[in-house]
Order: C-alpha cells, then structure tokens, then sequence
C-alpha cells in the first residue's frame, strides 16, 4: 500500500500487543478514498489464522438499529441469535440498560478471546448507530488485560466516532492513524499501465468509486502500434 507504512506499522503493534495479551485500538482516520477500508482489509489479512475475528460495517441507513454495528461484529462469532438477543431484547435484571448491555457484551468477548486472540474490525464507524458507538468507547477502556484488538475506520465527520477515538488516545488505551492524499509520485504510479491494456473488473469498480487519484484520470487505448497511455486533468464539478 502506497505511502500507508506507518499505517501498517501501527497495525502490525496492535495484532502482535493483542497476541501477547495487551488489549488496545487502533482508529483510522480519513476522507473517502484514502485507503480506510483497504487497510482493514490488509489487518484482517494479517491477524489471518491466529485471530478469532468479528467484523462490522456501519451505514447510515442502519444507524437507526441500535447496538446493530456491535451485533454485526460479534454476531458471526456467536451464531444462533444470542448476540442479537442479548443486545436488542429487553434488558433484564438491574442496573441501567447500558451497564446491563456492557457486561453481557464484556463478558461475551473475554469468553471468545479465552482460547484464541480476538479482532474486531468496524469499518465506517462514522455511520455507525450511537449506541453501538457507545458500547466501542466502553469496552476499549477495559480490554487491556485481554488478548484483543479493536481495529476501526472513520472519516472525521459525522464527529461522534472521532471524538471517541481522540477521548482513548487521551486516556493512552488506543493509537490513531490519520490518513493523508498520495503525493504526486504514487498517485501517478497507481494511475500507471498495467501489462494489458485493459482494467480487470475489481480495478474498474475502484475506479468508478471513489475517485482515488485526486484530480487525473487515466485513459487507455489501443492504436496500430501498440497501447498508449496518458493522463488527463479530471473536469470539474460545477457547485450544487
């Protein structure tokens, strides 16, 4: 991943702190098309094997669910229901529904972490819903003595899921990662030809996402001699 090495660093030190025991987060932060969702994507990769690992999308449509994120996430690790059980039923007993809903939730993910390290990956935790987004900031004060690693990506706004992330980097249990554009040189090597002249389908939809390559498109062509490449200034969008 191009200019992401600290990125991965920081990675790579939260796997390997969760490997020996040391809970701790790791926020990502940054505008669309920066490279968020694939660095998850390269931690997921990383933790492989050796990790039991739960992951959660959030989106604004399903921000309105509560504790939907956190069912997401730990809904694949705990299958039959009991996750969404546990977080969207009534709560029972006493105490306040969210001190309720930490506890269950805490003791759910150090029964998972017992006999294998544990990640949790939330990407777009912009959009996630308050509650879910709550219960993230609850439990990362407390899984330092557990082999776990909370791994999240956010744009930095909506401001709710960066505040969280700036109020545990303060309170030293969770490192954040801001992401910058490419400077020139990367961008134009992303942009440079591939031995074909042709984009395969995954490239293709990367590049009618998020525009990724701030500001030049690349156009291929096949002529008489052979495949010419050139860059070209994107146009602009008129305001509104």
């Amino acid at each position: 991943m191009l200019e992401r090495e600290s990125a991965l660093v920081a990675v790579s030190e939260v796997l390997d702190a969760a490997r020996a025991g040391h809970g701790r987060a790791l926020f990502v932060i940054g505008e669309a098309g920066l490279g968020k969702t694939a660095l998850l994507t390269a931690a997921i990769d990383q933790a492989g094997g050796r990790f039991r690992i739960g992951s959660g999308r959030g989106g604004f449509a399903g921000s309105a669910v509560p504790f939907g994120l956190m069912a997401e996430a730990l809904g694949s690790l705990a299958p039959g229901g009991a996750i969404e059980d546990e977080l969207m039923g009534p709560t029972r007993g006493g105490g306040s529904p969210a001190s309720v809903r930490l506890y269950v939730t805490f003791m759910l993910i150090r029964r998972l972490a017992a006999n294998a390290p544990l990640l949790l990956a939330f990407d777009d935790l912009h959009a996630a819903d308050p509650d879910s987004l709550d219960l993230i900031h609850l439990l990362c004060h407390r899984i330092a003595p557990l082999p776990v690693a909370v791994i999240a990506t956010s744009r930095p706004w909506p401001e709710p899921a960066l505040l969280v992330a700036e109020d545990l980097v303060a309170r030293g249990v969770a490192d954040v990662q801001r992401l910058s554009p490419l400077s020139a040189f990367p961008t134009l090597s992303c942009c440079s030809p591939r031995p074909c002249g042709r984009r395969s389908e995954a490239a293709s939809r990367s590049w009618t996402s998020t525009p990724r390559c701030h500001g030049l498109t690349a156009c291929a062509g096949w002529g008489g001699s052979g495949r010419h490449w050139r860059l070209r200034t994107a146009p602009s969008k008129s305001p509104g």
